[in-house]
Parts: C-alpha cells; sequence; structure tokens
C-alpha cells in the first residue's frame, strides 16, 4: 500500500485535484488530506483514485467527478444532465434578493426557468427569511435535471423543500395547461419575479468551447442557435403574452447572457417590450453579463 503522498504526487493533474479527488475517495476533507500526508491508503482506493485521475486528465470536469459544485457557499449535486453552476451566476441570485428584500410589496411569485440542478432557486430560499409572502417555482425541460433539483433542495433547504414546485415545462409554458401556475396565486398585489440562465452560446462559439465544456457538459443547456439567443427570443414572446393576460401585475425579468451579446440584446428587448425599463450588469471580470427587465403594469405593444 502506498502513502497518500505517494499517490498525489504520481497523479498527473494539478495537485489541489488531486487532493479534492482523493478526499471524495476516502471520504475526508481536504484539510485531513493535507494534515496526514503519510497515511497509507488501500490499493483499492488506490485504484479509484487512479480511474478518477485519468478521468480527469482526459477533459471530464471535476464537478462530475466529484458529483458535486459549489454556490453561492452551498453544496450542489451535479452530474451530466445539469449544467454545472458558475461563480458569475450568483449574481441573478444577488439581485433577487435584492429586488425581494427591498421592495416594499409582500407578495412574490418567484420562477426559476431552465432550473437545471436547481442552484438559483434554492440559493434564494435558503437566504430568504420567509416574513413575506413568497410562492417558490423551478421550470425545466429536462425530467433528469428536475430529479437533481429536488434532490438538491431536499438536502439543502431540509424543511423548507416544499417551498419550490418543481415542474416540467418548456421555458414559461407547462404543457396542456397554460398558465396554471399562475392563475389562482397572483392577484394584483403579486410581484412576479423571473430570474434565468437560459443557454446563450452561438454556434459558431459552441465549435470552439473547450472540450471539458463541449464534450461533458449537456448541449441543450448551453447552445442556442446561430447568435445564442434563440433560447431568449422564445422566453420574451411567452413573457409578453403572459403580461398582457395580466395587465394587472409587475413583472421583472432578470437572466444572464454572454458579454458579446448586449447591442443585439438591447434590440431585441426594445422590440418586445417597447416601454419596459432595461438595465444592465457587469461580473467580475467587467464584463456584461446580466440584464433585468421590469415590464410595470403592461403598456406595451
Amino acid at each position: 500500500m502506498n502513502t497518500i503522498k505517494i499517490v498525489l504526487n504520481k497523479a498527473k493533474i494539478p495537485y489541489g485535484e488531486a487532493i479534492s479527488l482523493l478526499a471524495h475517495i476516502l471520504k475526508k476533507t481536504r484539510e485531513w488530506i493535507m494534515t496526514y500526508p503519510e497515511k497509507t491508503i488501500s490499493l483499492v482506493k488506490e485504484k479509484q483514485f487512479i480511474s478518477l485521475e485519468k478521468r480527469r486528465r482526459n477533459g471530464e470536469p471535476i464537478a462530475y467527478l466529484l458529483g458535486e459544485k459549489e454556490f453561492f457557499s452551498l453544496p450542489f449535486k451535479v452530474n451530466r444532465h445539469t449544467l454545472i453552476p458558475r461563480p458569475e451566476t450568483e449574481i441573478l441570485v444577488e439581485k433577487g434578493l435584492e429586488i425581494i428584500t427591498t421592495s416594499s410589496k409582500k407578495k412574490f411569485l418567484i420562477v426559476d426557468v431552465g432550473t437545471g440542478s436547481g442552484c438559483i432557486i434554492i440559493s434564494l430560499v435558503k437566504a430568504l427569511d420567509q416574513k413575506k409572502n413568497l410562492v417558490f417555482f423551478g421550470f425545466d425541460f429536462s425530467s433528469k435535471a428536475l430529479l437533481i433539483a429536488k434532490k438538491n433542495a431536499r438536502n439543502i433547504l431540509k424543511n423548507k423543500t416544499g417551498k419550490i414546485n418543481f415542474l416540467s415545462a418548456d421555458l414559461l409554458q407547462i404543457k396542456n395547461q397554460p398558465n396554471f401556475w399562475f392563475k389562482n396565486i397572483a392577484d394584483s398585489k403579486t410581484e412576479i419575479l423571473i430570474l434565468t440562465n437560459l443557454p446563450y452560446v452561438s454556434k459558431k462559439e459552441y465549435a470552439q468551447l473547450d472540450r471539458t465544456v463541449k464534450n461533458y457538459e449537456p448541449r441543450l443547456a448551453l447552445l442556442s442557435g446561430i447568435d445564442g439567443l434563440d433560447h431568449y427570443r422564445k422566453l420574451f414572446s411567452q413573457l409578453k403574452k403572459i403580461s398582457k393576460d395580466f395587465p394587472q401585475n409587475n413583472f421583472t425579468l432578470i437572466f444572464e447572457f454572454g458579454w458579446t451579446q448586449k447591442p443585439l440584446l438591447e434590440k431585441i428587448i426594445k422590440a418586445n417590450f417597447p416601454t419596459a425599463q432595461s438595465t444592465f450588469f457587469k461580473d467580475l471580470a467587467q464584463k456584461w453579463r446580466v440584464a433585468k427587465i421590469e415590464l410595470g403594469r403592461y403598456n406595451g405593444k
């Protein structure tokens, strides 16, 4: 049997990643691994490590190998049916929290479109104190992604799990039940907050993606037509109809996009919501990343 130090030194991946993989296999913390480098590990565990280390060298994302990714300081289960949460998406949660906590309104209907692992909506529920009347939904087209989202809700929220209604949907559209999630829930005093990180990678960008993304993360969660904005065009069309059908409500949409897409997005937003107020935000790298559209009481086309 070899020691932890020997096994780690043999690895051909970054040392920090090797520590994470070995900690995962031994069910220990990274700190424990670094504190006891002379501890021996069994041949079975070493073989498991070698297998994962090889998969990592071949490009498989470490989040899938570990089965987990931290987001908003919370541990989210992930697999190849879900997009791996990115740090920049935390801006959506921050903006959502800002709107809910600073608003004088007491009733909110909050929808996470394309919920994936559930990281956005679950992070919101975890952070909010529930003093207001809040109703939460998580929509996704993938039934396998919804299973992961529900598991994450159980693991992270515990007794708050029932707060989120996870439903199969095509963006905002529930099959054969248009707007049923909305009816009988939202009265004229309800603020509607929609958050989403839809696919926004163009066909050209997708072809150039790193193999760790293109070969492993779900294509449906990344690619969105020639210019990367097909999903948002469809979402805007659906939201435009809903806001017309429910003119008594305020609607706010917060969404993530690719930093080069701002000029085209501004045109698409203007075409769909000519009187709406739009605000754009940069990420930590000072690149345009998140937009907020406030529809108000609908008076568009």
